[in-house]
C-alpha cells in the first residue's frame, strides 16, 4: 500500500525536478543567444564608428594636404611674383641711368640764384647736368590689386652752370661752368600689367630738420607762373 505513494512522490519528484532542469536550459540558452546578438549589434555598432572616425580622419587629412598644396603653391607664385617686378625694376633703373649718362643734358635757364651778382639778383645761366652714379632703388608692396607694388628711384643730379649774363641768349653762348650744385630726387614708379609706369616724383630740399621733400609738380606750379623753369630733374623724363 506504501510503495505506491512513494513512487508517485519520488516520480513526482524526479520528474519535477527533470522538468525545472529542461525549462531552465531553455531559458540560459534564449538569454545567451539575445545577449550574443546584443554584443554583436555592439560590435557592428562600434565598428562602424571606427570606420566612420576613419573616413572623417582621412577627409580631414586630405582636405589638409590639398589645403597645404594650394598654400604652397599661392606662395610660390607670390614669390615669383615679387621676383619678376624686383627684376624688372633693376633692369628697368638700370637702363634708365644708362641712358641718363648717355645724353647730354644742357640748357638755359632763368636764375633764381646768381653767385656772381650777390643775393636777390636774377639773370640767366647755361647749366650742364648728369646723374651721380650713387643712386639707390626700393620696391615696396601695396595693397592695391591694380598697382601691388611700387618702386623707388633716389638719384641726385649734379649741376655744373655759367655765371649770370643779363640775357637768355648770352648765357646761351657760355662755355665756362665754373659753379656747382646738386639736387636730391624720388622717382616714384607703380607695377602694373607687368610694367613699370612712372608715376610721380619729388624734388629734396636741404633745411635745418633735413631733406624736405616735395612734389615736383607743386614746384612747377609756383615757379613757372613767375618765369622760372622748374628744375631739370623735375622735367626730364623718367
Amino acid at each position: 500500500m506504501f510503495a505506491s505513494p512513494n513512487r508517485t512522490f519520488r516520480g513526482g519528484l524526479v520528474g519535477s525536478r527533470k522538468t525545472n532542469g529542461k525549462l531552465g536550459c531553455e531559458a540560459c540558452e534564449e538569454k545567451t543567444g539575445q545577449d550574443k546578438k546584443t554584443y554583436e549589434k555592439l560590435f557592428k555598432d562600434a565598428k562602424k564608428g571606427v570606420n566612420q572616425m576613419k573616413n572623417i580622419y582621412q577627409s580631414a587629412l586630405i582636405a589638409l594636404a590639398v589645403g597645404l598644396m594650394f598654400d604652397s603653391s599661392a606662395f610660390a607664385q607670390h614669390q615669383a611674383a615679387e621676383q619678376e617686378a624686383v627684376q624688372k625694376f633693376k633692369q628697368y633703373t638700370s637702363d634708365l641711368m644708362v641712358k641718363y649718362k648717355a645724353e647730354k643734358y644742357e640748357r638755359t635757364e632763368h636764375a633764381v640764384y646768381c653767385p656772381n651778382w650777390g643775393p636777390g639778383a636774377h639773370g640767366y645761366v647755361k647749366a650742364a647736368y648728369e646723374p651721380d652714379s650713387s643712386y639707390k632703388i626700393d620696391v615696396r608692396k601695396t595693397d592695391s590689386l591694380i598697382t601691388p607694388y611700387v618702386g623707388i628711384l633716389w638719384l641726385q643730379w649734379d649741376k655744373r652752370y655759367s655765371d649770370c649774363k643779363d640775357t637768355r641768349e648770352e648765357a646761351q653762348t657760355q662755355s665756362d661752368l665754373p659753379n656747382r650744385d646738386h639736387l636730391a630726387y624720388q622717382y616714384k614708379y607703380g607695377f602694373q600689367d607687368g610694367h613699370w609706369i612712372p608715376q610721380d616724383r619729388l624734388i629734396g630740399s636741404v633745411t635745418e630738420q633735413g631733406i624736405r621733400w616735395e612734389f615736383c609738380g607743386e614746384e612747377k606750379a609756383y615757379l613757372e607762373p613767375k618765369g622760372y623753369e622748374a628744375d631739370f630733374g623735375c622735367s626730364v623724363p623718367y
